[in-house]
């Protein structure tokens, strides 16, 4: 259990940690949220509520307010890093105000977030940053609020300028901590490090992300075709682009240049470094020895003084030098001491192989001769170098002095001594020895083993980079890629660092000094270029904008407007920009166009108003024009009008029977104006009239004239069209709505109302639509008014519309008149209501009074269905509707249901079935005989032929288990009804069926 706690401390202690250091990241970005959020909140108010309404002065306020109380919101819960600096995005909240609300805004929320962060000093925010932070906030609102009114032209910058601008601002702040601590810059760029990069990014995801949302909102999340970029955007994205990529190539050059002149400076810092120690080695060294010479040189002088003063002595004699010499040796703990003659020859040697070598024998030895010449001493600058003897290849570090007998007397160390000697002087060399502030000297024996420090062999620490030097070559031994004096990279001590090493004596110099505090002070030299690099081409992007927008793009505007006003129609407009030759010119050029069209349009204008007159001639004349039509047919009056607007349209209107008892009338209208809209008439007319004297349905003619329209439809137009067949004998009207307005219908001793039936899609549309037929009866007295848009969609001076209801009123004002009188009563109204506003569109009417006598007798209903389930509730509907008007009793009604019911059901299930590209309609006619009590339904289908009654009745008798399926419908049928027949006529299923009342 101790343990559980132990690691559940630990843990937690961890995720503590991890928190610490969210924490200053997670305050900046819920600040940024709410940035967002005031921003998108304050446009939605702006544009849905009465705040749009308050003066501009009291909006600036009271968004600068809100604004300036988020900037302080910002300070105040800023939190610091682990290295102690605070971050916040305090700017961002004057930048996104002046932005997207206004430079009032801007500036007031810059100076309350500015004097708030200058005063909370006292409230324990730090004061290091207490001058930059709060100018950089005030001169964020104002820089938003110039940049908004001169630059952007009082617009919303794009997006990627508005996180540009945020990150400016930051950078700006930076600048000025480090303007304001000139004298303690190294303390300055430490703050710059830990706040540059998380203050840029959050201010400028602010900034951005809020002109973001605000776009979108007013937008309203629209997707589909982008809008297309201003001249003024186009310039902002690659003014900002050409200066990002400049600004990014000029930091790779200074960047580059700070690191070759860091490597350069280091190289020569290394190699001075190798060279002192290496001089302060040779002095140490050959100073103890020549110090050791002289002592020796001392006792030698002595031993020949005593000789010559006692020549008899057994022991002081010439015999006993080498003796005497090797004794010295001991003493003074080198390796040798020799005596040679003036002919340059070892006379006495403490060792005994050495007399009588000659020193001219030896490059190495010859350079003692200098003694024989005048020279005091001489310390040889190699290090060990052989010497001859009996044995070459010994080698030793020797030092002559001149003697006053004669000759002179060298003393040698070898390569032990050399090393104890070397070993007992680098300490005291190396120990206070510094490159910079954290390079040092290393110095090691001939087989790399350091003699410098304490921890001589601990060759575990050094590793090199890119395989160049391994873990035993770390101090310096030459490779093929490391040579004295040439400056490398390794890792020693577990840290990164530059490194040079020369070999001096029997032994090697390693110069290092860490790399980062190579490029420590280019990194401060990058901080600070850069910041000032980006105020710099900051103030250059609004310099060249500024100025590219008063030489160009104003002119540009001016020119733009202009056009406008000729391509609306004010030829009169002249264009005259002068400041630049090419502005100059380009007015001269639009203008002399400009005169040029006025004349071709006046020429033009007299040659299309002959050619006009003739085509409205032509159009007109291709409508029915003789009324009344019929003079013999007194079963229907009908009367049209086309009045034509100032330009040909495709209205158009027709009328013709169709044998003896069938007449067709129409009334379309063709998009578009102009000839192409009267040939499509045209075409629309004949082909809509060929389809219907075939004698197929309406419905069927309508869809193939459909088909061949789209076929033959270049052009791309349509047609709205009301197709009518009235049987003049019975009343009964089959019609088609293609698209069309629809229809008023006068009901004798009632009023004009709109037709309710199911409009179709329009002609020359789509060449799939099937068109259904549609039914009702005209009875004597009635009236049916057919129009287009062009009487509706009328419009006075005052842009007031004439309309369906203005219509319906005046219909019904003038309900007891013929057709003619109605239509030109009509005219008339429209004509006052319109005044003097020009007349757009053709003004087309058709008026249909049906007279026929029928039997008073009989009342006759037909309608047309589709064969679906779907359509049962509609059949059911009409049928208790006619019951009604009969005055059917309640339970006859229901009987009645039943029948209906089972009849269509069966229609709807097995009539159509497997049959395709067939129209899949039901006909009901239901009749009713007043003298004899008498009703008559007719159902009508073209499926596939067949006779219910020729089915066997079912057996009802037995069980529902033991009867054959099938039958029990039409058997119901029959039982209920009086009378039940079928027959098959022109391709039709027929079943009538009758029962009096």
């Amino acid at each position: 259990m101790p343990q559980t706690r132990e690691v559940l401390a630990i843990n937690f202690d961890k995720f503590k940690n991890i928190i610490d250091i969210l924490s200053p990241y997670l305050s900046m970005a819920g600040v940024s949220l709410v940035v967002i959020a005031a921003a998108a909140v304050f446009f939605i108010l702006n544009r849905k509520t009465r705040f749009h309404d308050l003066p501009y002065a009291v909006k600036q306020i009271i968004i600068g307010v809100v604004f300036g109380m988020i900037a302080i919101l910002a300070t105040e819960t800023s939190l610091p890093l682990q290295n102690g600096a605070n971050v916040n995005v305090r700017d961002a909240a004057p930048i996104v105000a002046g932005f997207v609300f206004g430079p009032p805004a801007g500036i007031i929320a810059g100076v309350i977030g500015g004097v708030e962060r200058f005063i909370a000093v006292n409230w324990g925010i730090g004061s290091y940053t207490q001058v930059a932070c709060s100018v950089a906030t005030i001169f964020a609102g104002i820089y938003a609020a110039l940049l908004r009114h001169f630059v952007f032209m009082k617009k919303r910058p794009s997006v990627l300028i508005g996180a540009a601008t945020g990150a400016v601002i930051e950078i700006l702040h930076m600048f000025m901590v480090l303007l304001t601590h000139l004298k303690d810059t190294q303390q300055a760029l430490e703050v710059i490090k830990a706040c540059i990069i998380p203050m840029t990014l959050f201010t400028a995801a602010a900034t951005g992300l809020s002109v973001l949302v605000v776009d979108l909102i007013s937008s309203g999340f629209r997707h589909g075709k982008a809008r297309k970029n201003t001249i003024n955007q186009k310039i902002q994205l690659w003014l900002l682009i050409v200066i990002i990529i400049a600004s990014v190539l000029s930091s790779m050059f200074i960047q580059y240049v700070e690191i070759n002149n860091a490597k350069n400076n280091t190289d020569k810092l290394l190699y001075t470094n190798t060279q002192d120690i290496q001089a302060d080695i040779k002095k140490y060294m050959n100073n103890g020895l020549s110090r050791t010479l002289n002592k020796v040189a001392e006792d030698y002088d002595l031993l020949i003084q005593s000789i010559k003063e006692e020549p008899d002595d057994d022991f002081w004699n010439e015999e006993h030098i080498d003796v005497y010499l090797q004794g010295l040796a001991l003493s003074y703990e080198v390796a040798e001491i020799d005596v040679v003659d003036e002919n340059n020859k070892i006379i006495y040697s403490s060792n005994q192989y050495n007399v009588g070598y000659d020193m001219n024998s030896s490059p190495d030895s010859a350079e003692f001769t200098c003694l024989l010449d005048g020279e005091k001493s001489y310390v040889q600058d190699l290090g060990l170098s052989p010497i001859g003897g009996y044995d070459p290849t010994k080698t030793r570090k020797l030092a002559g002095k001149a003697l006053d007998s004669g000759g002179y007397i060298l003393v040698g160390y070898n390569a032990n001594q050399f090393s104890d000697n070397l070993k007992s002087i680098v300490q005291l060399l190396t120990e206070n020895r510094h490159i910079g502030e954290t390079g040092y000297i290393i110095i090691t024996d001939k087989n790399w083993q350091i003699v410098s420090t304490e921890n001589a062999n601990d060759s575990d620490y050094y590793k090199s980079d890119n395989d160049i030097i391994d873990m035993d070559e770390a101090l310096g031994v030459p490779v093929t890629s490391t040579k004295p004096l040439t400056m490398y990279k390794a890792v020693l001590f577990g840290e990164k660092t530059f490194c040079m090493y020369d070999r001096v004596e029997s032994y090697y110099i390693l110069a290092a000094i860490t790399e980062d505090e190579v490029y420590e002070n280019g990194k401060n030299v990058m901080y600070t270029y850069n910041m000032a690099q980006l105020l710099i081409y900051a103030v250059l992007f609004i310099l060249v904008f500024i100025l590219i927008n008063t030489i160009i793009i104003k002119r540009i505007d001016n020119i733009n407007n202009g056009l406008k006003n000729i391509s609306s129609g004010n030829l009169d407009t002249v264009i005259d920009e002068r400041n630049t030759k090419e502005f100059e010119s380009l007015s001269d050029e639009i203008n002399e166009t400009v005169d040029s069209l006025k004349s071709y349009i006046s020429e033009a204008e007299k040659r299309y108003d002959a050619e006009l007159l003739l085509a409205k001639n032509i159009q007109t004349s291709a409508l029915p024009s003789l009324f009344p039509p019929y003079p013999n047919i007194k079963d229907f009056d009908i009367y049209a009008t086309m009045h034509t607007a100032k330009e040909i349209g495709g209205d158009f209107y027709d009328f013709y029977l169709l044998g003896e008892t069938k007449f067709c009338f129409l009334i379309a209208d063709v998009s578009g104006k102009g000839i192409p809209a009267a040939m499509f008439m045209m075409q629309s007319k004949t082909m809509i009239k060929n389809y219907i004297e075939t004698g197929i349905s309406i419905g069927e003619a309508i869809t193939l004239a459909n088909k061949e329209l789209c076929n033959n439809n270049d052009a791309g137009m349509f047609v709205t069209a009301f197709i009518c067949i009235l049987d003049i004998k019975t009343g009964i009207i089959n019609f088609v709505n293609a698209g069309h307005n629809p229809p008023l219908l006068y009901r004798k001793d009632g009023e004009f109302e709109y037709l309710k039936s199911k409009p179709g899609f329009v002609l020359a549309g789509i060449d799939t639509v099937k068109y259904k037929t549609q039914s009702m009866t005209l009875n004597p007295g009635d009236k049916l008014f057919l129009y287009t848009d062009g009487i509706t969609e009328a419009i006075d001076l005052n842009e007031n519309m004439y309309g369906e209801e203005r219509l319906k009123t005046t219909l019904n004002n003038l309900k007891s008149g013929d057709p003619e009188t109605t239509l030109n009563l009509i005219k008339n109204d429209l004509s006052e209501f319109v005044g003097d506003a020009d007349q757009f569109d053709d003004i087309t009417m058709l008026m249909v009074r049906f007279n026929g006598e029928q039997d008073k007798n009989i009342i006759k209903k037909e309608r047309i269905f589709p064969a679906e389930l779907d359509t049962l509730d509609e059949v059911l509907d009409f049928v208790d509707e006619q019951l009604t008007q009969i005055e059917a009793p309640m339970k006859f009604s229901s009987q009645l249901n039943v029948v209906v019911e089972e009849i269509f059901v069966n229609i709807a299930h097995y009539a159509y079935k497997n049959l395709e590209n067939v129209e899949r309609k039901a006909i009901l006619v239901f009749e009713y005989d007043k003298e004899k009590k008498e009703l008559k339904l007719t159902f009508l289908d073209e499926g596939i032929p067949f006779n219910p009654l020729q089915r066997d009745d079912p057996d009802v008798t037995l069980s529902a288990e033991d009867r054959q399926i099938g039958g029990l419908g039409i058997f119901l049928v029959k039982k209920i009804m009086d009378t039940v027949r079928y027959e098959h006529v022109n391709g039709q299923n027929v079943l009538i069926i009758t029962k009096k009342l």
